[in-house]
């Protein structure tokens, strides 16, 4: 239960707006010179009064020393300076009941800000104590009320026997000073919380949560916010705030256990029912296996390569390190909470810019404008155990290897996807994205969103864009793909596999992606992918903390 009660301490002293302003004005290094101006301005005003040859100037200074209202703004700079502007209360008590126990007296005067606790009955024998303690607040500023503080008394009234509500009700109805008479927790040893920001994957409204204490207490916040962490004691409900937040209202979020919690049970009802996320939705709405090509799933192979492509004849595995089970990689990818820092990279070390996205987005037309147009920009070269042909060069559009290297390539996990064309191994390797990043230049990468858990790591600091058709009915309106050199028409079948591929992608991946683009026209797409990747070197963008590691 929340007591939204105007109450503020701190130190058991009031701290009202002007007091706040005045102690935010000494926390930004504004210190007083001295403490006794009003003496300093009187003897000064005395000395020089009855001389009978001054200056001008200092007949304007004495004229302006013996004005009141400077005399008084003397005398409230001395208050400020000599903190006389706090009013005194009395001093913390402790007592000894009959049964032997302290007794914390505390008086807290009434203010319009809440207390910034929660109370509760205790499970053991029902008495009324302090369930939380908001970091931030009025009642954890003072440092005078703490979790499991026994609450005996509220203005000299009895709380015992009263519920929760009656409670509220009696500190509701006080006005100015309040008294609590309270027995202590017995004291722990606590570890200060630092101030972990994460970045959240999922949307949340404690209104709507059935197990939220309070949903008063609550905060909501949205996929892809950033929040801070304060206090992390309850291992069911965290506090924290949102950042870049002026209001700075610190309040409960679930847990990263309590949200797994219930992420696994959504998971196991949905995939009961054959919802996104289960089996059967990754077999209906994921391309079949008849039409992944290394082409369609990498950019592994050539221009020149891929209108040769037989498609009736080939065999992909999205990567070499994990099982094509569709269930395990929807649930195993999912985040719920991830912890971030700023990040500006070094201007030498490009972020390679990795695009995703359902067939027929001009994937692959985009990252070849983008090499074409800007000479700093390269795609690794794909290797092959393809024989060399007579008209080829090694390291143009193919490295070219044994079978027997490319296996090894593969047993070792040193391949982001690979895929077999008439019994030749193609893949693209990990050590040929990091040696375009070694060298200066900007990786341009197209792939599979299953391969982004790959890339996504310290070596490689990926910025990946998610390339997503507009809905159905504008993609209707369309009627067509326009690429940069091509206008392609598009059936009723090929705008529903974009829009559900999209769908697929989006509700199993997004918290991989740093970006979303809803592609509607070529050059658009273009130019937010060339922007993004020139974002990263002149603004700091948040990125996982253990890349920092």
């Amino acid at each position: 239960m929340d007591i939204n009660n105007g109450i503020s301490r701190e130190h058991g002293v009031t701290e009202s707006t002007i007091n706040h302003k005045i102690k935010n004005l000494k926390r930004a290094g504004h210190i007083p010179v001295l403490d006794h101006s009003y003496d300093l301005a009187g003897e000064i005003y005395e000395q020089f009064r009855n001389r009978f040859f001054l200056a001008e100037e200092a007949k304007e200074l004495l004229y302006i020393l013996s004005q009141p209202h400077v005399r008084a703004l003397f005398d409230v700079h001395d208050r400020v300076a000599n903190k006389e502007y706090l009013p005194v209360l009395p001093d913390i008590l402790s007592q000894c009941d009959d049964e032997d126990r302290a007794i914390k007296l505390v008086r807290l005067l009434k203010h319009n800000e809440p207390l910034g606790v929660t109370i509760k009955n205790r499970e053991t024998d029902g008495v009324i104590c302090v369930a939380r303690v908001f970091v931030g607040g009025p009642a954890e500023r003072s440092g005078l009320i703490r979790n499991g503080d026994e609450i005996h008394e509220v203005n000299g009234i009895p709380v015992k026997g009263r519920n929760i509500e009656q409670v509220v009700q009696i500190l509701n109805s006080c006005d100015g000073a309040i008294s609590l008479k309270l027995v202590p927790a017995l004291a722990d040893d606590e570890i200060p919380n630092s101030k972990v920001k994460i970045k959240a994957y999922f949307s949340y409204d404690p209104s709507t949560d059935l197990l939220i204490p309070c949903k008063d207490a609550g905060l909501s916040f949205k996929a892809g916010d950033i929040l801070e962490i304060v206090n992390t004691d309850d291992p069911i409900w965290w506090q924290a705030k949102l950042h870049h937040d002026h209001t700075n209202k610190i309040g409960l979020i679930p847990s990263r256990s309590l949200q797994t919690r219930r992420a696994t049970e959504t998971y196991n009802n949905s995939a009961a029912r054959g919802f996104p996320c289960s089996p059967n939705f990754s077999r209906k709405f994921s391309p079949p296996v008849s039409k992944l090509t290394p082409t369609t799933a990498g950019g592994l192979l050539s221009p020149r390569f891929q209108r040769k492509l037989n498609k009736k004849s080939k065999k992909f595995s999205y990567k070499a390190d994990i099982k094509d089970d569709p269930e395990i990689q929807c649930f195993s990818s999912k985040v719920l909470y991830e912890e971030v820092e700023l990040y500006l990279h070094r201007r030498a070390r490009k972020r390679p810019i990795i695009i995703v996205g359902p067939p027929s987005m001009g994937k692959h037309d985009l990252k070849q404008k983008l090499i074409r147009e800007n000479p700093s920009y390269a795609s690794p070269i794909p290797v092959t155990s393809r024989p060399k042909k007579i008209l080829e060069t090694d390291g143009k559009e193919y490295n070219f290897v044994s079978k027997c290297e490319m296996e090894k390539l593969i047993q070792s996990h040193r391949l982001l996807e690979y895929g077999e064309y008439k019994g030749h191994l193609y893949g693209i390797t990990l050590d040929s994205i990091c040696s375009i990043i070694s060298s200066g230049r900007t990786c341009v990468l197209v792939c599979q969103p299953q391969s982004l858990s790959t890339l996504r790591c310290a070596a490689i600091k990926p910025l990946v864009a998610f390339l997503k058709p507009p809905s159905l009915e504008k993609l209707k309106q369309l009627k067509v793909y326009t690429g940069e050199k091509s206008t392609k028409k598009l059936t009723l079948t090929e705008m529903e596999e974009m829009v559900l591929g999209a769908a697929h992608i989006e509700s199993t991946y997004s918290e991989l992606c740093d970006e979303t683009i809803v592609s509607t026209d070529f050059m658009y797409s273009y130019v937010s992918l060339l922007n993004l990747s020139k974002s990263s070197s002149s603004e700091a963008k948040w990125i996982p903390s253990a890349w920092l590691d």
